[in-house]
């Protein structure tokens, strides 16, 4: 139902594509890639110009056949070129800024750096521990019980 492809003047609030599957059944899309190291991706990219030119900062989502079929979003026109985030398809790790997140960590940032924006004391999350800044310039640590405690440093 609907546009799909160029041909004729859209105006910005007509939809190109609209795929509409039953409510039993649901509605998805399957992108196949029958390669054996071949990446099944979809890239964005806008247009700068009713032309052919094409933006210079485009992103690529999609599973990397030759990297062990990890999920990534990346920077450009292909799957493994200048990764933002990576799903690990084998350990189910995310990794962010690394193609190869850590086996031993949920979730790596190959940057080092993880901001904290200033919060109150969050409410418990039973079994869950929380980090977390508050105004006074200090890090805190709430364990899975709702106890805080302040992470200090010798």
């Amino acid at each position: 139902r609907g546009s799909l492809g160029q041909g004729g003047s859209k105006s910005s609030s007509e939809v190109l594509l609209d795929i509409r599957g039953k409510a039993s059944r649901g509605t998805g899309i399957l992108i196949t890639n029958h390669s054996s190291s071949g990446d099944s991706h979809i890239t964005f990219k806008r247009f700068d110009t009713d032309g052919s030119a094409l933006s210079t900062s485009p992103w690529t989502v999609g599973m990397d056949g030759g990297d062990g079929d990890k999920f990534k979003i990346c920077k450009g026109n292909a799957v493994g070129t200048n990764v933002a985030l990576t799903i690990d398809d084998a350990n189910l790790k995310v990794g962010i800024g690394t193609a190869s997140p850590s086996a031993n960590a949920d979730l790596t940032l190959e940057g080092g750096v993880l901001n904290f924006k200033e919060t109150t004391t969050p409410t418990n999350d039973i079994g869950y521990a929380n980090i977390y800044s508050k105004a006074d310039d200090r890090l805190y640590w709430q364990d899975g019980a709702g106890a805080e405690h302040t992470i200090t440093h010798s």
